[in-house]
């Protein structure tokens, strides 16, 4: 039998910050995160910047960026990234989405169908631009309930780059669509040309000069237009009428068919190369809708370059066991 004094110091309460005997408290175990496509482990800085992130947009975030490790199905925005999105639609139906896009670009196809599918599934969806969206990438862009660009982000023209055959080379089809333009431009002045000239040296009438004019300039401009490859004009033509109708079928949403059409126009059309840099202020001047980011977004996002310049990352966070869990499912796993 358990003397007095031991039965006293059984039945005494614990004192406050006592540590019963057996239970020593353990400290809880973060979570370990990961990206739920593909990433590199999350750094604590790249999880504070997504936690700012989200907490500024009242929505969830989820990362479409294309780095130079970028892996062989996931190196551009094609059908293996639609796929893997597709794969995860139900974690964002209903929900606000924050898209942090950075990619250089890939196909028109699969990046409508992702836009398309955050737009018509999340609730409210945000595309940020860090630094850049170019090509298919900014055809993604455009239909975003709402779009941020940071102060150095750039979009992109959406003439349609192909790799043509014949010259071992990627060219864009604006090219030959534009060379018949051109073509046409060049013979119309040279016969404003030939009758002015011809006017002011013969003083003869128009009517007798212009079949003479016409049948110069036409045996002038014969040899290039037989350069031409009609199949190939078509072929192209066409491929820039896709990339116009996808725009104008994501823009319509936002501001109404007659400047859905004229914005899409120009981005297929109206920038000399594909290259070329449409920052805050031209996209705002063709007509796009920006929303200003927050000094706090903006130093988040600042933080980010370093990894988005190097960094392939799909999807959003989720905790390693549920990423695992996923894994089978996932497109090519």
């Amino acid at each position: 039998m358990r003397s007095t004094r031991a039965k006293n110091l059984s039945a005494a309460p614990l004192q406050r910050g006592a540590i019963p005997v057996n239970e020593t408290a353990k400290p809880k175990k973060k979570p370990e995160l990961r990206f739920s496509i593909t990433g590199p482990k999350p750094s604590p800085q790249l999880v504070e910047a997504i936690e700012a992130i989200e907490r500024s947009f009242n929505a969830e975030a989820w990362f479409l960026v294309h780095g130079r490790d970028a892996q062989s199905r996931f190196s551009m925005l094609n059908q293996h990234v639609y796929e893997a999105f597709f794969s995860q639609r139900a974690a964002f139906t209903g929900k606000r989405v924050v898209l942090i896009l950075d990619s250089p670009g890939g196909h028109a196809g699969p990046a409508y169908k992702i836009s398309s599918l955050l737009g018509r599934r999340a609730e409210h969806f945000v595309v940020v631009v860090p630094r850049y969206a170019k090509s298919a990438a900014t055809l993604l862009a455009l239909g975003a309930h709402e779009l941020v660009m940071c102060e150095d982000a750039e979009l992109g023209p959406l003439d349609v780059q192909i790799v043509d055959p014949d010259r071992e080379a990627v060219a864009s089809a604006l090219d030959e669509v534009q060379a018949l333009e051109r073509l046409q431009a060049a013979g119309l002045q040279a016969l404003d040309q030939a009758m002015t000239l011809l006017i002011g040296r013969t003083r003869k009438r128009v009517d007798t000069l212009l079949p003479i004019s016409l049948k110069f300039v036409a045996e002038t401009m014969k040899p290039l237009y037989e350069n031409i490859d009609v199949v190939h004009y078509t072929q192209w033509s066409r491929m820039l009428k896709i990339a116009e109708e996808y725009a104008i079928r994501l823009l319509q949403r936002q501001y109404g068919r007659h400047d859905a059409e004229r914005m899409a126009r120009q981005l297929v059309e109206c920038y000399p190369e594909h290259g070329f840099v449409i920052d805050g202020d031209e996209a705002r001047a063709l007509g796009l809708k920006l929303t200003d980011e927050s000094k706090e977004i903006s130093s988040k996002l600042d933080s980010l370059i370093e990894i988005l310049s190097s960094q392939t990352i799909l999807g959003r966070l989720v905790e390693a066991n549920h990423e695992k869990a996923n894994q089978k499912d996932a497109p090519g796993a």
